[in-house]
């Protein structure tokens, strides 16, 4: 009688750690999704829409791997249990409290392996029916890789091209409010593009969650429509953007925008802060000139600099610096140049118009 009780409890046991897997990376807002990893892996990157409930802080997670490699993978497990099962223990007091029994609860770590299914295990016990993600976030990666290749390689594009100054942010983001179909490759980098581009309130994401974003705005696409997209080197600020993206861009279609040196400064004067960029930006650019520009009046610059004289000192950089720069990175796209859009008004007002041109150029294309 005892012998068959203990069967029968351990085919319960059994039964209650029989936990799922999936593999799909489509999920629907009624799922909660939980990323166990430690904050500084889940800030490099994660599941859109994942919540972080580390089973190990960075500390804990960078102390049982010490004990790992210096002492034992026994010691290392049983020092990580230990601290597991107590913040397992602190998140069903509070996270959990208003979880109902019937709510799908998603879990994913590194690779699928022990801070998931030990959440996932506890969630399972307690009566709720947890899933784990197969190979955790590494297969959501190699998913992303995968995907971002294969659209990229498929994609209808047109470019758009022009000297720093003439407003091609604005203009994408005037076209997406008409409805065309856009990525803004900087907005998602958090920066502009010239190494006066880094904004003043936003650092730029990690290189892995600035890649899932570009993951996820082109499975908005409708890969029957062209889309737009700015005419970039591989590199926004610190981020590079993925190669085959890039190489899809470097054969698009390109529309050239064009408009004159006052309107271009006044524009870029209307849309950087001075006081934010001589702290940081400008000092590195002007370090750069001096090193590699010999041709550059780099004192004028300087003397401009201290005196800010802001409107000689952006033109000068302008004239000896950023169009020399446009003018040969554009040389290799004069094959693919689909037209030219020139425009004499300010910036700002000028963009209704070229968008307008723009659209009319692409119905032409198609």
């Amino acid at each position: 009688m005892l012998i068959k009780q203990s069967i029968s409890a351990h085919n319960r046991i059994l039964k209650i750690m029989n936990i799922k897997s999936i593999s799909s990376f489509e999920f629907n807002a009624n799922q909660i999704i939980i990323d166990v990893r430690s904050p500084s892996e889940y800030a490099e990157d994660h599941i859109p829409g994942a919540i972080n409930l580390p089973v190990l802080n960075d500390a804990e997670y960078s102390h049982v791997g010490k004990v790992y490699k210096n002492n034992s993978p026994f010691e290392a497990s049983r020092l990580g249990s230990v601290k597991v099962s107590k913040n397992i223990s602190g998140y069903l007091e509070d996270f959990f409290s208003s979880i109902d029994k019937n709510t799908e609860i998603i879990f994913y770590c590194a690779r699928g392996g022990k801070r998931s299914r030990a959440f996932a295990t506890v969630c399972k016990m307690v009566g709720w029916d947890p899933q784990i993600i197969t190979g955790g976030y590494k297969s959501y990666r190699q998913h992303v890789v995968s995907t971002t290749e294969r659209i990229s390689s498929n994609l209808s594009m047109i470019i758009l091209a022009g000297k720093t100054g003439v407003g091609k942010t604005d203009i994408l983001e005037f076209l997406k409010s008409k409805g065309e179909a856009v990525i803004d490759l900087e907005g998602l980098a958090n920066h502009r593009g010239s190494i006066l581009g880094s904004s003043p309130t936003r650092k730029q994401p990690k290189q892995k969650f600035f890649e899932t974003q570009i993951y996820l705005a082109l499975q908005e696409l409708n890969m029957k429509r062209p889309v737009f997209l700015e005419a970039e080197s591989n590199k926004i600020g610190n981020l590079f953007i993925p190669g085959e993206l890039w190489r899809t861009m470097q054969k698009a279609p390109t529309i050239m925008i064009e408009n004159n040196l006052e309107n271009r400064v006044t524009y870029i004067l209307e849309e950087y802060d001075p006081d934010f960029l001589i702290k940081k930006e400008i000092p590195s650019l002007l370090s750069i000139i001096k090193k590699k520009y010999p041709q550059i009046n780099y004192l004028k610059l300087e003397a401009n600099l201290e005196k800010k004289n802001w409107k000689e000192f952006v033109s000068d950089l302008i004239i000896e610096y950023y169009d020399p720069l446009y003018l040969h990175s554009i040389s290799r796209r004069r094959e693919n140049k689909l037209d030219t859009i020139t425009a004499d008004k300010p910036v700002k007002v000028s963009i209704p118009e070229i968008s307008l041109e723009i659209c009319s150029i692409k119905d032409k294309w198609k």
